[in-house]
């Protein structure tokens, strides 16, 4: 990619008034215009021309908009927040997100996405930003990091249930695979696939 989007905890980046989020044009090293947040940005993923931007923040660009948002990346201006979406906001700030090519995994510490109780992890449709209903994994503590391969979704965190801070689920109603059954002593912060997976 030509782009790099930084998520951070302030109101400047380098000389630029770029409250928590910034991108920046890796072919010519610019700084590109971009919408401001109102608190810190935890985590950013990016897939089909759009970034998902997931923080502590409620307003962008003065606008309420609370914890997880859709930018265009190919808009004029560049990176304008895409309303109406998520049609389902969690009730507080994710800190792990991962997209695909149909849905976007969140993890958190949240208790509720739009009307409907569901804790520490969740899946949306990425067109809509609707929740699955049908995707109902169970923990019982945050999750700070998901990735996705194959049948299974990877999470780590800081719960205990279904095991010790690491654990899998199927990407086929969210239930707990017991085949990944390694555990992870202290809380798990980040995770990442190899390039062949």
């Amino acid at each position: 990619g030509d782009k790099l989007f930084i998520g951070q905890a302030g109101n400047r980046f380098c000389s630029f008034n770029r409250a928590n989020f910034a991108v920046i044009d890796l072919v010519d090293m610019s700084v590109l215009p971009s919408p401001n947040f109102n608190a810190q940005v935890n985590e950013v993923a990016f897939r089909n021309n759009d970034v998902y931007v997931g923080g502590q923040f409620t307003q962008i660009n003065g606008t309420p908009h609370p914890y997880l948002a859709r930018l265009n990346a190919g808009a004029t201006p560049s990176h304008s927040l895409v309303s109406g979406w998520p049609a389902d906001a969690p009730d507080n700030s994710p800190y792990a997100l991962f997209a695909t090519s149909s849905h976007i995994y969140l993890g958190g510490f949240f208790t509720a996405v739009g009307a409907t109780s569901r804790s520490y992890l969740a899946r949306l449709d990425i067109g809509t930003g609707a929740l699955d209903g049908a995707w109902l994994p169970v923990l019982n503590g945050g999750v700070l990091d998901i990735v996705v391969s194959g049948s299974r979704v990877y999470v780590g965190g800081d719960f205990s249930l279904p095991q010790s801070n690491a654990a899998a689920f199927g990407v086929s109603g969210g239930s707990h695979d017991p085949s990944f059954d390694f555990v992870a002593d202290d809380v798990v912060k980040c995770l990442a696939l190899d390039g062949n997976t």
